[in-house]
């Protein structure tokens, strides 16, 4: 794996702030011609290619040029750029693209590509600063077996893997980059690639082992998942995070308001009835429950009587026999 890092650090800080000023004017540029149009075809046209591929070049070097000081805003600047706002845009052109099979192959391509690259920053991020993620990641690169030439580690690359702040770095950016791994396959499995979806939630856990005091991972597992239930933990788990996603806390809110929605008309007459909705009741007002604990304008609710209420509806969905085995799985699992 060739390093270009070495013509970047002899540079100094004057070429880390010339690779920024060029990454930025290339994000500039994109901004510009996606600005006049964002078609299908200008997205995917020659001209912003190109310009997306200068800007992760750019970020790219950066990274690795200076680390510490521009390493984090490089890596915002290559995921917003490159692959997080193209996926957006694209995303207003749905029908579009799900109508053509060679924009929906080449969106798909490119994610495929993000996630190579993802992959090759994150080995080069390893070989670069020496970090050891056996246990932790998918693809740890094992330093201590024989064949690894080892004198190819340059010096410069020795003094920066003992300096603690680069190290520090090296460590959360390894984090980001299995959540944008997650993120990548997420957007996939929305391309009706529905077995994308087991790999989102890989890279998601893999995050949370590099760094479980960071919320984030949560987050996104909320928003992978179909069932309000499963979410709902989540979002739950990202608040409580020491270091949590700013959004989670509306997306809590949010699925709240859906889950009252649900908890209405489950109750409607020509649904209370019903075997089959026994377990649905009970999780969807266990979810109220927890709503109640959560949002101050319920302090004067009775949660006294509401939890006799749902033990209640406990005691009847733990004696029915249901036939939707996944949901009979989900509230084994609560029972346990």
């Amino acid at each position: 794996m060739k390093s270009i890092v070495a013509k970047d650090i002899n540079l100094g800080n004057d070429a880390s702030k010339r690779l920024y000023r060029g990454a930025l004017e290339a994000a500039r540029k994109l901004e510009q011609r996606l600005v006049q149009g964002s078609s299908l075809s200008e997205l995917f046209s020659t001209e912003v290619t190109e310009l997306r591929k200068r800007v992760k070049d750019y970020c790219e070097r950066l990274i690795f040029a200076e680390p510490v000081e521009y390493g984090k805003k490089a890596e915002d600047l290559l995921w917003r750029k490159v692959y997080y706002e193209f996926f957006w845009r694209c995303k207003q052109n749905r029908k579009k693209y799900m109508e053509s099979d060679f924009h929906k192959s080449s969106l798909k391509n490119h994610l495929l590509a993000g996630i190579g690259f993802y992959h090759h920053l994150q080995l080069r991020i390893q070989t670069e600063f020496h970090l050891n993620l056996e246990g932790k990641a998918d693809v740890p690169l094992l330093w201590q077996i024989k064949g690894i030439k080892k004198e190819r580690w340059k010096k410069y690359q020795l003094s920066a893997a003992t300096d603690e702040n680069v190290l520090t770095w090296a460590e959360q950016a390894i984090h980001r980059i299995l959540i944008y791994l997650g993120d990548l396959e997420r957007y996939i499995s929305e391309l009706d690639e529905p077995e994308s979806v087991h790999l989102a939630e890989r890279f998601y856990q893999q995050a949370f082992c590099i760094n479980s005091a960071n919320g984030t991972p949560h987050n996104q597992l909320g928003s992978l998942y179909s069932n309000r239930f499963d979410s709902a933990y989540h979002y739950m788990r990202c608040v409580a995070s020491q270091d949590k996603f700013d959004g989670a806390e509306n997306n809590l809110f949010h699925l709240f308001d859906k889950n009252e929605e649900v908890v209405t008309q489950l109750y409607l007459p020509e649904s209370i009835e019903k075997e089959s909705l026994k377990c649905s009741r009970f999780l969807s007002r266990f979810i109220k429950l927890c709503q109640i604990f959560y949002v101050k304008h319920y302090e004067n609710y009775d949660a006294q009587t509401y939890c006799q209420d749902i033990l209640k509806e406990f005691n009847i969905a733990h004696n029915t026999s249901f036939e939707d085995a996944p949901q009979k799985r989900r509230f084994r699992c609560l029972v346990v």
